[in-house]
């Protein structure tokens, strides 16, 4: 189960992380790089969104689903921005 877990997540993961890399080495706008994370977290969720929204036969009424999976989305949007803001300062600082 960690497998598959790990291995869903590597292809997003890294394909994020080369364009952030790519922008700091040439010294390109951190405004570009973010946008990037973004559009990768949304790449990544739209998938579970669809399938959480509509497969789902949960007791909870649609707000309720809503805003779990908003928090959920939320988070990794977080994680993606971060880990793309570290790639984007590391590969900065390299290129200098």
């Amino acid at each position: 189960m960690v497998q598959a877990i790990f291995l869903t997540l590597l292809a997003p993961v890294v394909l994020s992380s080369l364009v952030p890399m790519y922008l700091g080495y040439i010294n390109a706008s951190y405004s570009i790089a973010i946008i990037w994370a973004l559009v990768c977290t949304l790449w990544w969720a739209q998938p579970s969104l669809n399938g959480a929204l509509r497969d789902a036969n949960w007791l909870q009424p649609r707000w309720y689903k809503v805003t779990l999976i908003a928090g959920m989305v939320a988070i990794v949007a977080f994680a993606f921005i971060m880990g793309d803001s570290l790639t984007y300062l590391l590969a900065r600082s390299i290129s200098n």
